[in-house]
């Protein structure tokens, strides 16, 4: 059983790019995730709202559970995610 995430707080995934060359990946994630903060951040100031962004590199997923798995233990529910959101695979 997952945890219940505190009202207001809302998670992101971004997962891993996989048609950019393996050499390359890791950066255009890092690129990839902080777009998302800046977009998330821009629509925040705008609609004045408070924010606070928390990226957790240790994320993992838990195919079992269908949970990603925070370096810290907390279990973000996946099961209503799509298919290539679960488990960082790629979608065929």
């Amino acid at each position: 059983m997952t945890e219940q995430l505190p009202a207001g707080y809302f998670p992101y995934t971004v997962v891993l790019t996989y048609n950019t060359p393996a050499e390359r990946r890791e950066r255009d994630h890092h690129e990839r995730v902080h777009e998302v903060i800046r977009v998330l951040h821009e629509g925040a100031t705008e609609m004045a709202w408070s924010t606070r962004y928390d990226v957790d590199d240790g994320l993992t997923w838990d195919a079992k559970r269908e949970v990603w798995v925070g370096s810290d233990g907390f279990a973000y529910d996946g099961t209503r995610l799509f298919e290539y959101s679960r488990g960082g695979g790629v979608r065929t």
